[in-house]
């Protein structure tokens, strides 16, 4: 029986990753936030990763209550090029 989507009809598989890889290397990914963001580390700027379940959390304790400067998103250009000197370096 044929859904009339191709998309439909297709089978996918899906694997999860090891949360432990994300652990494992969770200095180089709180580097690479922090340098996404342009702040340095301190203790008011937590990022955690899960070892159980590779769950990524950002906190900024200043701004938990009160945001200090309007959120931005960086221009497509800019987000590209992060993106891809983040890929580099992995």
């Amino acid at each position: 029986m044929s859904s009339g989507s191709t998309y439909d009809d297709k089978i996918r598989l899906y694997a999860l990753a090891n949360p432990s890889l994300f652990a494992d290397q969770s200095d180089a990914i709180k580097g690479f936030v922090f340098e996404a963001l342009r702040i340095t580390s301190s203790d008011r700027r937590r990022v955690y990763i899960s070892p159980s379940s590779a769950w990524f959390e950002y906190t900024a304790l200043d701004e938990v209550w009160e945001r200090n400067a309007p959120p931005a998103l960086p221009s497509k250009a800019e987000a590209l090029q992060v993106a891809e000197g983040l890929l580099t370096r992995l």
